[in-house]
């Protein structure tokens, strides 16, 4: 299985993508930033590399299917921090990434109403992004 990343033409972007340009390591970050960054990337990597090399499945922790939606997630835990990559199968060919966001693992005081309907409306985003997919399964990016 080939792991791509959604395009969507009214973004002009792939969501994916963009989320991970966050942990793009830059010159203004001292080195041991930096070695944080390339090691999130790295993470995130393997998780993917590894569902695709097994249809989709990352196993274990990483991924499940999300309640009440018909795609899956990844869920890849940094220190206070979760990154969840959602995405499906398609056609047995490919591992379409739609959408992510990084969710604090402790609530803060007062904010997890806040963060569960940011999260419940990233869903829904994410639904769309799948709609529209599957109305042009052309719109694409290689992952790399």
């Amino acid at each position: 299985m080939v792991p791509v990343y959604y395009y969507d033409e009214n973004l002009l972007a792939c969501p994916v993508k963009n989320f991970l340009k966050k942990y793009y390591p830059s010159d203004a970050d001292s080195n041991k930033i930096k070695n944080q960054k390339l090691k999130i990337l790295a993470k995130i990597d393997e998780v993917i590399s590894h569902a695709a090399d097994n249809n989709g499945i990352a196993g274990g922790l990483f991924s499940s299917t999300v309640k009440g939606y018909n795609f899956s997630e990844f869920r890849i835990k940094f220190g206070d921090n979760l990154v969840r990559i959602f995405y499906f199968c398609y056609c047995n060919e490919k591992m379409v990434l739609l959408n992510a966001l990084e969710k604090p693992v402790l609530y803060q005081k007062g904010s997890q109403k806040k963060i569960e309907k940011f999260i419940h409306e990233q869903l829904e985003i994410t639904k769309e992004y799948k709609n529209k997919f599957l109305i042009n399964p052309q719109n694409y990016e290689k992952y790399e």
